[in-house]
């Protein structure tokens, strides 16, 4: 997601930090289903899912032109003013992936920023086991 939302910042919790590699996840995978033009209108349809099984998705959406509608697992929204920028959030992403289909201006780019969640940390080679509760 996008490094400048400072998530949570508004609550004090208490964590132990240090410095950890990165680990060779899978990332999500996002594939074109259809893109159809109506008027001044272009109707793109993706198909999202996780490589790794995660239950949780995020996606952050942009579009200059702004985001007229989107459906998701059947229910469709229209918005009464284009939305430049749309967060999507679920924590209840199916195995097999989903179908997420927009709405915006035929002659504006579109930009996707997917990301899965899986719980807990991963356990490295060489490492401690990780903990899951800091008192």
């Amino acid at each position: 997601m996008r490094a400048d939302i400072p998530l949570l910042s508004a609550i004090k919790l208490k964590a132990a930090s240090g410095t950890a590699a990165p680990i060779d996840a899978a990332v999500p995978t996002v594939t074109l289903l259809e893109e159809t033009l109506s008027g001044e209108m272009r109707i793109v349809r993706l198909w999202i899912a996780s490589q790794r099984g995660a239950h949780e998705f995020g996606a952050l959406i942009a579009s200059p032109g702004g985001i007229y509608a989107t459906e998701l697992f059947g229910e469709r929204v229209s918005y009464d003013a284009p939305l430049p920028e749309l967060m999507l959030n679920n924590a209840a992403m199916p195995a097999e992936g989903f179908k997420l289909t927009l709405t915006l201006r035929r002659d504006q780019p579109l930009s996707l920023r997917i990301a899965d969640v899986t719980p807990g940390l991963p356990v490295l080679a060489g490492q401690p086991a990780p903990r899951a509760l800091i008192q």
